[in-house]
């Protein structure tokens, strides 16, 4: 655990949060090189959007060249260009669930959760069989829940109308916690032990939602009572890929120097590492709930893969979340792209 430090002008200990350095990605393509020189050297968002539409004549039959368009933009502060430059994901292959999910995620870690949810709800209708379809939409909507009821308690403490915002909440809160009941409940026979990671999330939902709903619009717990405890950690790592029949493995090595992966998936100091899936989607997870001072180094191993890719490399969404569970949990997405089996990828690390 952090050690508490002594503020001597406060006269009070404070806990030091936990750091994090998630490694950007970069996908060194042409494109990107050619936006990102013209970028150094003083070129403003019309100039670099026109390139974009250049690069668009070569590239624009590829979902990846959007994506890390779209990237580029949203991290160079022009936020509604690369909004607009995703968009165009959605109109290459509109019954591709794939393709749809990764615009998701890349929506959501955007804030544009509306947008997100929206897409989630559609690819529910298309893979309504997958576990991971309604896993999902439901970390979506309790997301959506979860902000709305922090801008709702903001705009009440500025005396500003906020009731209306009530009735949302809760049922966003609700049907997420419908939905992670409908994956702990039921049978996945390709995905064995999902229930145990959807588990976790649902018993973290339910404490905000008992926590932003007022008892009257609270819902009902989602579970039986035993089934209903949360677990706080330390440090959650998830990892999730938008490729079916995909072998994506998380390895985090400990600042004992001891490595956890999906066969060595216990650790001397308490890390866990959850079941192997390796039939695609995930999720798979590192935990540890008293983490030991020092270095946690996150990488991720593309094991193989056996489907045919429209959108070429597999798109891996990794979340690094630290006090999971605690008001004063912190939360870091990446999102990134392996294109060759094998390939072991530095994604970054957790500093206690």
């Amino acid at each position: 655990m952090p050690k508490l430090k002594m503020d001597s002008s406060q006269g009070e200990t404070r806990t030091p949060q936990p750091g994090m350095v998630v490694k950007e990605w970069d996908p060194k393509t042409p494109y990107i090189q050619v936006l990102k020189q013209l970028k150094s050297g003083g070129a403003d968002d019309k100039a670099l959007y026109d390139e974009y539409l250049k690069q668009k004549i070569q590239y624009g039959n590829s979902p990846a060249f959007y994506l890390d368009c779209g990237d580029f933009f949203l991290k160079n502060d022009s936020r509604l260009l690369g909004l607009r430059i995703l968009s165009n994901i959605a109109e290459l292959e509109l019954e591709n669930a794939a393709l749809l999910r990764i615009l998701a995620y890349r929506l959501l870690q955007a804030g544009q959760t509306d947008l997100a949810v929206g897409l989630f709800e559609k690819i529910l209708t298309m893979r309504p069989e997958e576990p991971q379809s309604c896993r999902d939409l439901a970390l979506a909507l309790a997301r959506r829940a979860e902000l709305t009821a922090r801008a709702t308690a903001e705009a009440a403490a500025r005396a500003e109308g906020a009731k209306e915002f009530a009735g949302s909440i809760a049922a966003d809160y609700s049907r997420a916690l419908d939905l992670l009941a409908k994956v702990v409940m039921s049978d996945w026979p390709r995905f064995e032990e999902i229930e145990v990671v959807a588990l976790m999330e649902i018993n973290d939902i339910w404490a905000k939602c008992r926590r932003d709903c007022g008892n009257a619009a609270r819902p009902a717990p989602p579970l039986d009572a035993r089934l209903m405890r949360l677990l706080d950690l330390d440090i959650r790592i998830v990892l999730t890929w938008d490729a079916d029949m995909t072998d994506m493995d998380i390895h985090v090595r400990e600042p004992s120097g001891e490595e956890a992966f999906y066969s060595h998936n216990r650790t001397t100091i308490g890390g866990l590492v959850s079941r192997d899936f390796t039939q695609g989607y995930g999720p798979e997870e590192y935990c540890i709930r008293k983490a030991m001072t020092g270095t946690y180094t996150i990488e991720i191993n593309y094991f193989g893969s056996n489907a045919a890719r429209l959108q070429g490399a597999v798109t891996v969404q990794a979340e690094v979340i630290t006090n999971f569970g605690r008001p004063n949990e912190k939360r870091k997405s990446i999102t990134l792209r392996l294109e060759e089996r094998k390939e072991r990828i530095h994604v970054g690390q957790v500093e206690f």
